[in-house]
């Protein structure tokens, strides 16, 4: 084990950056038109469904000729990550260069295909912020963390897909089963959108900024595979296999009724055309002082909630607005802005620690007339259909982070509306300037906002708060948490004592 790790700098790597689009992919001449028609605008489509999603990420992989750079938080050796994993080693066998950049919170370094890819000619893998241990011993990242928790306490959360340099998918997805709608029995309800066009070329700046830091470590230095090629040959018939039983699934079927699909057989993909501004943290950020990190997504953020002057739409898993929140929010009801939150139920949070967090701030703003939805954990399943933000399993939880301002503008990214996105973690956005796309995602909200798929928490006599919701075609009414248990609400209580909001 490393008790402190040097530089990524000082190992050997190659500095490399995104090259230009050279005007020969089939992605460009498929855009070619509309690219001439908007030369000052991006291309866009959102991506609500987890399995259009999917079929977006791969569809981009098999086109790409160049070029494919890939940073996330997250990144699963599931079903779908497989899947991923198969059509970027495709990509790299016909001579397009892969860049992978992973978080090391949630990677394993020596045992899984993601990083088995990195023994490819064309692929490299890289690890953002590694523990300093030469394995993935879970008592030597203990003791890794205990020696340096200020650092690996800081995590790049940032989550961007991109091909060719000209088109990118950046949101709140990771790369695995949860989050395309894979999953056996749970699912994340979760937003992304593809940009293509000149705003691509910001986020590829912003990739090469984190890929060239010296943050960003080549796998060889955590303890590299010493059967590299015989590891990679045996990768690539599991992944063969895989790919054969995956083909045949009801997965595959369900993917291609998709409205995506058919448009990209068609070789015809609707996009909207606007101006977008790239939102940024520096990799640096994870070495600043948490009381003064500067953050353009939030900055940014900050900003446009006060230049709203009807509604202000808030959708964010992890909602803990914090003392200044509320304080920022108060100053926004005070102009007589609707404020309207979508966050988790405790039923359906997967983090209970965080929704303490959030729970100590409801009575304030409720007295404050902010409108406080809760995701139910149950999707209905006779309305599944008809939502715009799709669930495919029948538990859920939100995972998309979206801000609408005045359904003129919207903010999509990986930033959480807490803490920890604001001060510890690094995070990726884009505004968008497109009151269609604006108008999509406000018509969700207000879909999920129904009492079939929330519920409404209100304020009632004494302080006392009331959970309105519709259950089986019955209105309800609850006096606590709905569908949480005894013991998960005295969990929260419990963890509502702890001086931990800084972390949340």
């Amino acid at each position: 084990m490393l008790s402190r790790l040097p530089p990524a700098t000082a190992f050997a790597r190659v500095e490399s950056h995104a090259t230009l689009p050279a005007g020969d992919t089939n992605l460009e001449r498929l855009l070619a038109d509309e690219l001439a028609a908007h030369p000052d605008e991006s291309g866009f489509r959102l991506l609500a469904s987890g399995m259009e999603a999917f079929l977006m990420r791969t569809a981009l992989a098999e086109s790409a000729k160049h070029t494919l750079d890939l940073q996330y938080y997250i990144y699963r050796d599931d079903d779908t990550g497989a899947l991923l994993t198969q059509a970027l080693l495709k990509a790299a066998d016909r001579g397009v260069r892969v860049r992978l950049l992973v978080d090391d919170l949630n990677i394993l370094r020596k045992d899984d295909d993601v990083t088995a890819l990195d023994a490819h000619p064309r692929i490299e893998v890289r690890i953002f912020n590694p523990f300093a241990t030469r394995g993935d011993s879970a008592w030597a990242r203990f003791a890794s963390f205990l020696a340096d928790p200020a650092r690996l306490n800081r995590r790049m959360h940032n989550k961007s897909f991109i091909a060719d340099n000209l088109c990118a998918i950046i949101g709140g997805r990771n790369i695995g089963d949860e989050y395309f709608d894979a999953g056996r029995d749970f699912g994340f309800g979760d937003l992304d959108v593809l940009a293509v066009g000149p705003v691509t070329r910001k986020i590829s700046q912003s990739f090469d900024q984190y890929w060239n830091s010296s943050y960003a470590y080549p796998l060889t230095a955590m303890g590299a595979r010493a059967s590299a090629s015989l590891w990679m040959e045996r990768m690539r018939m599991r992944l063969g296999r895989h790919f054969i039983r995956m083909r045949k699934s009801d997965y595959a079927s369900r993917l291609m009724k998709t409205d995506l699909a058919a448009q990209l057989i068609q070789r015809h993909l609707v996009l909207d055309w606007a101006r977008a501004q790239l939102l940024a943290d520096v990799p640096g950020k994870i070495m600043q002082t948490p009381e003064t990190t500067a953050t353009l997504p939030y900055d940014r953020l900050r900003e446009l909630a006060g230049q709203a002057v009807e509604e202000i739409i808030l959708v964010s898993p992890y909602f803990v607005p914090g003392e200044q929140g509320v304080a920022a929010l108060r100053e926004i009801r005070h102009r007589n802005v609707k404020v309207r939150v979508l966050t988790n139920s405790l039923a359906s949070s997967d983090v209970a620690a965080v929704h303490a967090g959030y729970s100590r701030y409801r009575v304030a703003l409720l007295a404050m007339g902010v409108e406080l939805h809760e995701l139910k954990p149950i999707v209905p399943a006779g309305r599944r259909r008809k939502r715009r933000v799709m669930f495919g399993s029948a538990r859920a939880s939100l995972h998309a982070k979206t801000y609408v301002f005045d359904r003129k503008r919207i903010v999509i990214g990986s930033m959480n509306l807490d803490p920890r996105s604001m001060y510890l973690n690094t995070e990726l956005g884009l505004l968008i300037e497109s009151g269609n796309l604006a108008a999509e995602v406000a018509e969700s909200f207000d879909e999920l906002a129904d009492a079939d798929y929330s519920y409404r928490v209100e304020l009632a006599a004494g302080g006392k708060l009331r959970w309105h919701g519709e259950d089986d075609g019955v209105k309800t009414i609850y006096h606590h948490d709905p569908q949480a248990s005894i013991w998960r609400r005295l969990a929260v209580r419990i963890l509502d004592l702890f001086p931990i909001e800084r972390q949340l």
